[in-house]
C-alpha cells in the first residue's frame, strides 16, 4: 500500500533547483551549483555540465549570444559594486583579482589593497590589513597565508548578487531611531 508523505524525494528537490535556475546564464548556473557544492562540503559535479548539442541538420544555427562581461578594469567594476563600506571594498577587490583580472590572483596583500584605492580614486586606508582582518571575522574573506586574504562563497555571493545595495549610491543601512528615557515622577512613600 502506497503512502504520500510530505518530505521531498530527491527528484522533487531536483525539479526545484532546475526551475529557479531557468533563465540564468549557463556561467551563473554553473557558478550557483559550485557554491552549493562547497556549502554542503562535497566536491565539484564530476559530470560537467552538459551543452545542447549542434543540430544534425544543414540548417545554420545562429551565432551564440556573447556572455555578459562585467568590467575588466577594476575602477569601473568598483563603481559598479558602489561599496558602501571599506570591508565591502576590500571584498569587492578580492573578487575582482580571483576573477576578473586580466592576471587573476588567489589571493591578495594588504600592499594590492592599497593600491587599488589608488586606482579606484578611493581614500587610502589607514590599515588595510585591519580592512583585511575584519573581512576574514565577518565572514566574507577568509586567510590564504601570512599576509594573504582569499575570498570565499560567502564573500563571492556579496559581491555577485547584493551588491550593488543602492544605485544612487545612498547608504542602505538604516539607523534605528533612538528614544529617549523620560525621568518617572517620583511617588511619596507611605510611612508606617
Amino acid at each position: 500500500m502506497y503512502m504520500a508523505t510530505n518530505t521531498p524525494d530527491k527528484f522533487d528537490i531536483l525539479r526545484n533547483i532546475v526551475e529557479q535556475l531557468k533563465g540564468f546564464p549557463a556561467e551563473d548556473k554553473e557558478r550557483v551549483i559550485k557554491w552549493a557544492c562547497e556549502e554542503l562540503g562535497i566536491g565539484e559535479p564530476s559530470v560537467p555540465v552538459a551543452r545542447p548539442a549542434a543540430p544534425s541538420t544543414s540548417v545554420v544555427a545562429p551565432a551564440p549570444q556573447q556572455p555578459v562581461v562585467t568590467s575588466t578594469d577594476i575602477k569601473s567594476f568598483v563603481e559598479e559594486k558602489n561599496p558602501q563600506s571599506d570591508m565591502h571594498f576590500a571584498v569587492v577587490v578580492t573578487y575582482f583579482y580571483r576573477f576578473l583580472a586580466p592576471e587573476k590572483k588567489e589571493a591578495i596583500t594588504s600592499e594590492e589593497l592599497q593600491e587599488a584605492t589608488r586606482l579606484t580614486s578611493r581614500a587610502r586606508l589607514t590599515l588595510p590589513s585591519k580592512t583585511l582582518s575584519n573581512a576574514v571575522f565577518a565572514g566574507l574573506l577568509d586567510s590564504a597565508g601570512r599576509g594573504l586574504w582569499k575570498i570565499n562563497t560567502v564573500g563571492e555571493n556579496l559581491v555577485a548578487i547584493v551588491l550593488p545595495g543602492d544605485p544612487k549610491g545612498n547608504s542602505v543601512v538604516k539607523k534605528k531611531s533612538v528614544k529617549k528615557a523620560t525621568p518617572k515622577a517620583k511617588t511619596p512613600t507611605k510611612k508606617k
